[in-house]
């Protein structure tokens, strides 16, 4: 009895250490607090790991669950007995899609790789290790999906004469934060704009746009960056703008300053009583749009896709409206349409660019990728036999 007490007084220690050493390997789970950010169509990775207050821990014999609880069935991916089992188990819409780092969980290292990401994979996760005994066993990562839509969009709307630029615009979309919008030019500096505008929708997401007045440069190409820092996000989008875009400064043509309060006064006590007497006779005639006010050229607000056709109205602003028009793109003259409207049959890529009806003002129309629209052979001859009249527009 003696030998068995000494026996177990000097196991005791033993058993303690073992105990205390079994207690140092087991760890919380520790996920990340910020969330994670994807972009629908690429792979990511939800970080998770084992560890104690001292170093990873080992996670080749735990058993690790990938869980949604917002669905049903939970779980994303199941790992036990050191091999995947997610037969049976697994949601169908995470199926072939969910991978360890097998290599990796004798470091602690237990993050989920999901692969072809979805904008329904958007959500909360929760990595979770029922085998260790711990109030630590689970931790949870978000994830935040970025859609097509949220790439900025760049397009030219006009030009500034005054800063001899032209205007360009950019507008991003089904943002989950706030972002921030920055211009640059093709050497990375970043250009003076104005205010930019920012819309926030009952779904929580936010639309930014705006606006910046480019000058050329030694290759036209800008670019509009959206950022948002919370979430370490970054997407832009270059846009190149051809030289003809670019109004001509002509610094011949510039008015002298010193010359403003002469050119004021002849103009006030010798053109403007021959201006008056114009007024008047022109007050007489029914000249359209003299009395109706500017002219308006209709053109399409948004792009119009390679092959289809496109139909340009000239209108005054208030009636009457039916007048004979100039059509212009470029500057260049494509000729007079007597019912006041044009219409460009098969559009392609040359079309692109600033059109003009009398004395409206530009306007630009953007044309896209090709159509799959296959045009009928009259059509094709149709456009032939306008644009060989004149110049292609």
């Amino acid at each position: 009895m003696k030998d068995y007490l000494m026996l177990l007084v000097f196991c005791s220690p033993l058993l303690t250490l073992h105990f205390s050493v079994c207690q140092a390997n087991t760890g919380p789970v520790i996920g990340q607090s910020e969330p994670v950010v994807a972009v629908a169509g690429d792979d990511v990775i939800l970080p998770c790991t084992l560890r104690n207050t001292v170093s990873t821990v080992n996670a080749v014999d735990e058993s690790v669950e990938w869980q949604r609880l917002d669905l049903r069935p939970k779980e994303v991916h199941f790992y036990r007995n050191r091999d995947d089992d997610n037969n049976g188990i697994q949601n169908e819409n995470y199926k072939g899609r969910t991978s360890l780092f097998t290599e990796e969980m004798k470091n602690g290292n237990i993050s989920l790789k999901l692969t072809k990401v979805e904008l329904s994979d958007a959500g909360n996760y929760t990595c979770f290790v029922p085998s260790l005994n711990s109030p630590d066993q689970k931790a949870s990562v978000e994830l935040i999906v970025v859609g097509a839509e949220g790439k900025p969009e760049v397009s030219i709307v006009g030009v500034n004469y005054t800063q001899y630029g032209v205007v360009l615009q950019c507008e991003a979309a089904v943002w989950h934060f706030k972002p921030d919008l920055t211009w640059l030019d093709s050497h990375g500096t970043i250009l003076s704009a104005g205010p930019t505008e920012t819309n926030h929708s009952t779904q929580g997401c936010f639309t930014v746009r705006g606006e910046v007045t480019a000058q050329k440069t030694d290759n036209n190409s800008f670019t509009c960056r959206v950022t948002q820092q919370q979430i370490n996000l970054k997407m832009e989008t270059q846009i190149h703008v051809p030289d003809r875009m670019f109004p001509d400064p002509r610094p011949e043509l510039r008015p002298d300053p010193s010359q403003f309060w002469w050119g004021f006064v002849t103009g006030a006590f010798i053109v403007g009583p021959i201006v008056l007497i114009v007024l008047l006779i022109l007050k007489r005639t029914d000249l359209p749009c003299i009395n109706g006010g500017p002219v308006i050229l209709e053109s399409p607000a948004l792009p119009v896709t390679e092959g289809h056709s496109v139909t340009l109205r000239c209108r005054c602003k208030t009636p009457p409206s039916d007048l004979t028009a100039d059509f212009y793109k470029d500057g260049s003259l494509i000729r007079t349409e007597p019912t006041g409207e044009i219409t460009i049959p098969l559009v392609n890529k040359s079309d692109e660019g600033f059109y003009s009806c009398s004395h409206s003002e530009l306007a630009w129309m953007t044309v896209t990728g090709q159509s799959n629209k296959t045009p009928p052979p009259n059509e094709i001859q149709h456009r032939e036999a306008l644009f060989k009249q004149g110049e292609n527009v």
